[in-house]
């Protein structure tokens, strides 16, 4: 939930859950200077958990919702988009409550890790979730090696921060100041590979078509569920061939662009004789022509 001022000179604020937020001229939460109409302690605003926001107007000179001016010490409650101005100035100290969608995945975290991410996320009024998905805003690690989650946040151009980032986040808010930038909250890259291939972690707008014209074939349903929505983020195709009938013909797999997602041997030996059969048959005819054309590629997909 936050503040944003309607003209350009004032300031942006952001509230905090289950906490009152004091707006006023001197030791506050919201502190607006330049404007002879807002009293000490102007109002109070609150945000509940479920995203339900209520202010009292607590001032002098006034505190108006949609133009209507609210009696002193009413509660009242906000929706979103309402239009709020504190004191009588024209030009000065109005916002809009708008509300952002804060949500957070944890990866590569112990149980206590996670415990406090969601303290602080839940003061932000975001939420975290287990799996990665289309709603995601930010991805939490302490050190950042390559999962299926990183592959995500990367591929959906979604910051990867560090748990500290949270809570500076909630005392930014709390003493008034800007929310820090995420950038400086990059975790420490300790997966070997990466260090050693000097990788960027940070978010990048290029990746959303790093692999256009590629057109992924996954042989088992686990591999398409897993990895499908980083390769479509990247402008990548996805294709689930789980049997000949999926394909026109097999000649589809050794295509320049195609890139045929490999079977582990625990995968291969959990599928059932058909679904067995038909992922060896496709590996065995990859393997065969790339030992004398070299037109397929195949990757590791679990």
């Amino acid at each position: 939930m936050f503040l944003k001022p309607v003209h350009a000179h004032d300031k942006e604020f952001r509230l905090l859950h289950d906490e009152e937020t004091v707006v006023g001229r001197k030791e506050c939460h919201v502190l607006i200077n330049g404007d002879p109409s807002i009293s000490r302690i102007h109002a109070k605003l609150f945000a509940q958990q479920d995203g339900i926001v209520f202010i009292t107007d607590l001032s002098k000179y006034g505190t108006f919702v949609n133009n209507r001016r609210l009696t002193k010490d009413q509660r009242c409650e906000l929706k979103e988009g309402d239009l709020i101005k504190f004191g009588n100035q024209p030009n000065k100290s109005e916002f809009r409550l708008l509300k952002t969608q804060l949500v957070f995945c944890c990866s590569n975290m112990n149980a206590s890790q996670k415990t406090e991410a969601k303290k602080s996320a839940s003061k932000l009024g975001g939420a975290v979730v287990d799996n990665w998905n289309s709603s995601c805003t930010h991805l939490i690690m302490t050190s950042i090696v390559v999962t299926v989650k990183a592959v995500n946040a990367l591929s959906s151009i979604k910051p990867i921060v560090t748990p500290k980032w949270l809570e500076d986040c909630v005392m930014a808010i709390k003493s008034g100041l800007s929310i820090p930038d995420h950038a400086d909250y990059l975790p420490e890259v300790i997966d070997q590979n990466c260090k050693e291939s000097k990788a960027c972690f940070l978010p990048d707008e290029s990746r959303s078509f790093l692999l256009s014209g590629k057109v992924f074939y996954f042989l088992t349903e686990k591999q398409y569920k897993r990895l499908h929505e980083c390769v479509n983020n990247s402008g990548g195709v996805c294709r689930l061939a789980t049997s000949q009938e999926n394909l026109s013909n097999l000649d589809e797999l050794v295509d320049s662009n195609s890139i045929v997602m490999s079977v582990d041997s625990n995968t291969l030996s959990s599928l059932d004789h058909v679904r067995k059969e038909w992922v060896e048959q496709v590996l065995s005819f990859i393997k065969r022509l790339r030992d004398w054309v070299g037109t397929a590629a195949c990757v590791n997909g679990d």
